[in-house]
């Protein structure tokens, strides 16, 4: 219910922003998102199940970027668990201690850099626990093969060297 509202809020603020009525900024919304939805299906990110659920989403107006509900939340964190083991596991500390010094403040980077630990084995580590979960939901036609293969690649070719701030 809040999540509705606060987009509710975000829209009739956003429409004036832009030099049009509530009205047509709804429809451009959803003319977005289906063009988006669309390029995702047929550029192979999105099966032929998800692509037709975001529409009928979009349809009904309900599409909600805005959040996720609690249980899409706890399924995700499920999901990193593994993570966060096999990190921890080769940074050679309990997950908790990984988790609570990352919930401080700490960067991954500066915390392998403590343990002589390269982020490309780190990165290999992260790839090596979530690939049987992408099989897995590719197996089961949650995602797509082509969504997968983009997921552990963005992975493996991510910048491996801090930032200068």
């Amino acid at each position: 219910m809040m999540r509705h509202k606060a987009r509710e809020a975000f829209l009739r603020k956003l429409a004036p922003i832009l030099g049009i009525d509530e009205e047509k900024l709804a429809h451009a919304f959803k003319d977005a998102a289906k063009a988006t939805a669309e390029e995702a299906y047929q550029s192979g990110y999105l099966t032929k199940a998800q692509f037709e659920h975001i529409t009928a989403h979009i349809a009904d107006g309900k599409l909600d970027i805005f959040g996720h509900r609690w249980n899409h939340m706890a399924r995700m964190h499920r999901g990193v668990v593994p993570i966060f083991e096999s990190v921890a596991n080769r940074l050679g500390i309990p997950t908790n201690e990984l988790v609570d010094r990352l919930a401080s403040g700490e960067r991954l980077d500066e915390i392998a850099r403590q343990k002589h630990v390269s982020l490309d084995l780190l990165k290999e580590s992260v790839v090596g626990a979530l690939k049987p979960e992408m099989d897995r939901l590719v197996n089961e036609g949650r995602i797509t093969p082509k969504l997968s293969e983009a997921i552990l690649h963005s992975i493996e070719e991510s910048e491996t060297e801090a930032k200068a701030a």
